[in-house]
């Protein structure tokens, strides 16, 4: 999703504007929604196929299946997933998603004689590659076969292929007028539409004062359909450019226009 610029579109009255950004291309925002199905390559002889869903506060549930050939065993198994998208401004760096996943297994093993149950849990941790368009986790855990005893897995690498369509970006799009009542109070509305065509509500809240040098605006929004979404934004007013953003989305810190001497 790309927009070329920002779009400044002023009103010939006491205060209307509309202001729309890409806030990954201008702000290098990028916000992930998980929710999806994913097949991944396990153990080089299997698949691991699953779904996500991912709720307001960046929380992941989800369940699937695996069919695989490790150590002279045949297995299947159904597996559920608990986990979370979280994010956080690090300075010289820039906003960084992590993926935190708790895999638990159960299912059979077969040695082509005989089944057993079996068991094992899996957790993943790893951060966004936005280039890819992967998580690039760290993988460990243990697994259990009934009658031969458990052992740890072994720590490895892997990769979480984000679901098709989210690439991360998104356009936010701001709707303000002056309160009749006091000019320097601004109210409207606004959306934020992400890559996967999920859009968020807002309400908005803000001010400007026109007689003041700095020439800014300032706008709260808050969500009136995802629970605990919301960002403050200011602007130029006489260019429509950002100053700086600051938030949460779908349990994800957003920062932006931090100045460097602050991360010293």
């Amino acid at each position: 999703m790309i927009l070329a610029a920002a779009l400044f579109v002023p009103v010939q009255c006491a205060f209307a504007e509309v202001y729309a950004y890409d806030l990954a291309d201008e702000e290098g925002l990028y916000i992930w929604d998980l929710t999806g199905s994913y097949s991944e390559p396990f153990l080089k002889t299997g698949d691991l196929n699953f779904d996500l869903t991912q709720d307001d506060k960046g929380k992941l549930t989800g369940n699937g299946s695996a069919d695989f050939d490790e150590g002279g065993f045949h297995f299947e198994t159904d597996f559920t997933i608990t986990g979370t998208i979280t994010q956080k401004y690090i300075c010289h760096i820039g906003n960084i998603a992590t993926l935190k996943m708790s895999l638990k297994f159960k299912g059979t093993a077969d040695d082509g004689h005989n089944t057993y149950q079996f068991t094992a849990t899996e957790t993943l941790k790893g951060e966004v590659d936005v280039d890819s368009g992967t998580f690039t986790c760290t993988v460990k855990g243990k697994a259990t076969i009934k009658g031969f005893g458990s052992q740890p897995i072994v720590p490895a690498t892997t990769e979480v292929t984000i679901p098709s369509g989210m690439d991360g970006s998104s356009i936010l799009i701001i709707n303000s007028a002056s309160d009749p009542k006091k000019p320097t109070t601004l109210l409207g509305t606004g959306f934020l539409m992400l890559s996967n065509g999920k859009t968020i509500h807002f309400s908005m809240k803000g001010k400007y004062n026109p007689k003041d040098a700095t020439d800014l605006c300032a706008f709260n929004l808050t969500s009136s359909d995802v629970k605990g979404s919301k960002l403050a934004i200011t602007i130029w007013h006489n260019t429509g450019s950002i100053k700086a953003v600051k938030g949460k989305i779908l349990g994800q810190n957003l920062k932006s226009g931090v100045p460097r001497s602050a991360c010293w």
